[in-house]
């Protein structure tokens, strides 16, 4: 009786390792589904945080700056959130639409082998998502409490800043498929070039030509605010 838990947690694992198609396809369908909730709430709380404080004309260049900073990791993480909500919504639909057998011995290797755009998807901006909202929580931190406890300020700074290495530090030791974060990136990135035909599509192309948009604008924001900030420290 006392061994009952370990017997049971072995037994899953040799099941896991010689599971049907069916089984697979379930076991891949509960985990699309696992991911997709908690990126909602993540996207949610994003969301809420987005439009809590708002650019005034009597901050500070630095907290001027820092608001900048935190609302594009607020709107960063609810982008990535979002994306991963709706990777996968289509990768559950794309399995429930398969009905041939799958020769992986495992969930992971079949997802990885048959849906390796939308499983990559659905990590890297999940995970991105979460490090994007720990960072606004930590730059909204050092905003709210500078001016009253600058040592709190940057002591829950700190806090939260260790916490998202500690994440990503976390998931990095835990990759099967990859190195990192990082490496996981260049592999969705390749995945997402071999799913897309030889000829552009236009959505795509749109994407691309939006995306460099909004590095520009940001990078032009951003060296506005540090130039301002520079010239009011050489005063």
């Amino acid at each position: 009786d006392t061994f009952a838990p370990l017997s049971s947690f072995h037994g899953l694992r040799l099941r896991g390792g010689n599971s049907t198609s069916s089984s697979l396809r379930a076991e891949a369908i509960t985990f699309f589904t696992s991911e997709r909730t908690p990126a909602a709430l993540v996207a949610g709380m994003a969301l809420s945080m987005l439009f809590s404080m708002p650019l005034k004309h009597d901050d500070g260049h630095l907290r001027s700056f820092a608001k900048r900073v935190y609302v594009a990791l607020s709107c960063s993480s609810l982008c990535h959130e979002m994306v991963s909500v709706f990777a996968s919504s289509l990768a559950i639909v794309q399995i429930l639409k398969e009905r041939r057998d799958f020769a992986a011995d495992c969930p992971m290797t079949m997802m990885m082998e048959e849906y390796p755009l939308y499983f990559l998807a659905v990590r890297t901006h999940f995970i991105t998502g979460l490090l994007c909202f720990v960072a606004s929580m930590a730059v909204r931190m050092w905003i709210e409490y500078s001016t009253g406890c600058n040592k709190f300020a940057k002591a829950m700074t700190y806090l939260l800043g260790s916490t998202m290495v500690f994440m990503l530090s976390l998931f990095n030791t835990s990759l099967h498929c990859t190195e990192s974060l990082g490496s996981m990136w260049v592999r969705y990135a390749t995945a997402m070039m071999r799913a897309t035909p030889k000829r552009l599509e236009p959505n795509i192309l749109l994407c691309l030509v939006l995306a460099a948009m909004c590095m520009r604008e940001m990078a032009a924001c951003m060296g506005l605010a540090v130039r301002q900030m520079w010239e009011e420290h050489k005063k």
